[in-house]
């Protein structure tokens, strides 16, 4: 499963969420890409997760989530 999410701050940066899984795994990667003004490469972050591991990243990201909605 591959799969990434862009989220745009302007219209010339961005961050990307991509997710990688495969062999037991999944590959976290966070992008963050500087507008060209900037003359700076992508910043990159990752880690790779147990099956476990997603499981609490998902509770606690629905948990933000609601938490979110409620405070509106």
């Amino acid at each position: 499963m591959n799969t990434k999410l862009t989220i745009w701050e302007s219209e010339k940066n961005c961050r990307e969420i991509s997710l990688d899984a495969a062999k037991g795994e999944t590959r976290l990667c966070i992008t963050y890409v500087f507008p060209p003004e900037q003359d700076q490469g992508p910043l990159y972050m990752g880690a790779d997760l147990t099956p476990s591991e997603c499981r609490q990243l998902a509770h606690l990201l629905n948990a933000a989530a609601l938490s979110a909605e409620q405070e509106k």
